[in-house]
């Protein structure tokens, strides 16, 4: 079972951070800092406490401070991916700082499979049931775009720092994922109403380091 919790992004165009964690590891995608300070307490909740001796893999989307910005926290035992759309040339002063490797075509950590699509542009994190997919402020391609749609999302985490633009609002009913999170933005709420009426998806607003399964409930579950 794969749970998911934000921990950054929810409420500002900037220090965007996720983990999804499975039993025997996790993958963080992305860990940005807001305004030049760090994303509060997600350096502790992600490598202070227990459970940070499980493998551990953080993907970085982008290499500016928004979502890189909070390096600084990952210990230097933890490998640090940069998808193929991460411009250095964009580098925040801590990911600098940082060692980082080339995403590979398809990454493993903890019964997780990890692929960038595109440019890096759409990075999906994935395990046997469920494909979680990340998509960035840059258009994607329409190559990028079929190959997100045919995954059949489940979860689609889409940055909206203009809010639910038409564009972005097109983009969702083309993927078609079975929930979307709003997020990279300061208007969560008001992106999240355009979406639930303009598309099929359901609409999550996480909680700030709450965790979430996306696991379909048991019959014996839904007659409870």
């Amino acid at each position: 079972m794969t749970q998911i919790r934000f921990l950054g992004g929810l409420t500002t165009t900037g220090g965007n951070c996720c983990e999804l964690v499975t039993p025997t590891g996790r993958v963080v995608v992305d860990l940005g800092a807001d305004g030049g300070a760090q994303v509060p307490d997600s350096g502790q909740a992600l490598f202070g406490g227990a459970g940070a001796e499980v493998a551990t893999a953080v993907i970085l989307t982008r290499l500016d401070a928004a979502h890189a910005g909070g390096l600084q926290a990952v210990p230097a035992a933890v490998p640090v991916y940069a998808a193929a759309g991460a411009a250095l040339e964009d580098a925040a002063s801590s990911v600098v700082a940082h060692a980082l490797r080339a995403l590979p075509d398809s990454l493993s950590c903890g019964g997780l499979t990890v692929t960038a699509l595109g440019a890096g542009d759409a990075v999906v994190v994935a395990d046997a049931a469920h494909r979680f997919v990340f998509v960035g402020e840059t258009p994607l391609d329409a190559a990028t775009r079929s190959a997100v749609a045919a995954l059949r999302p489940t979860l689609l985490a889409l940055e909206v720092p203009q809010g639910a633009t038409p564009e972005r609002v097109a983009l969702c009913q083309a993927l078609n994922p079975r929930v979307v999170v709003p997020w990279h933005t300061a208007a969560p709420e008001a992106a999240g109403a355009v979406l639930d009426d303009a598309t099929r998806a359901e609409v999550l607003l996480p909680e700030w380091g709450l965790y979430y399964s996306l696991d379909e409930p048991e019959a014996d579950e839904e007659d409870w």
